[in-house]
């Protein structure tokens, strides 16, 4: 930095972090592997994914925590909405909406 507190050195604004990304890139590829497997494989845990057989080694509620942590990843949070509404006071009697709503379109017309 400068003798004024600037910024003199280093990335510049919006360069990635090179290691950030292969940081990124090899746990990407190991998910990868542990959710699809690898097709060469012999053992059929590894051909098929080994997730698979590890979700169904541990006791259901452990199950349960491991899909709930892994569902905030793909499903998003639902966040309350506040409704604010105006209720009129106007008020119909059941029998008398019935009736209104019964007749036909030309008598609706004819009516008002």
């Amino acid at each position: 930095m400068d003798k004024d507190g600037n910024k003199t050195g280093g990335r510049q604004k919006g360069t990635p972090n090179k290691a950030n990304a292969k940081f990124k890139a090899v746990i990407g590829d190991f998910l990868n592997w542990y959710m699809n497997g690898d097709p060469e494989s012999e053992d059929p845990g590894i051909r098929d994914g080994l997730i698979k057989k590890d979700l169904l080694m541990v006791k259901p509620y452990e199950r349960l925590q491991i899909v709930e942590k892994l569902m905030q990843y793909t499903v998003p949070k639902m966040q309350s909405v506040a409704v604010e509404a105006e209720v009129s006071s106007k008020t119909q009697k059941t029998t008398e909406r019935l009736a209104a709503l019964s007749q036909p379109a030309e008598q609706k017309e004819k009516g008002k």
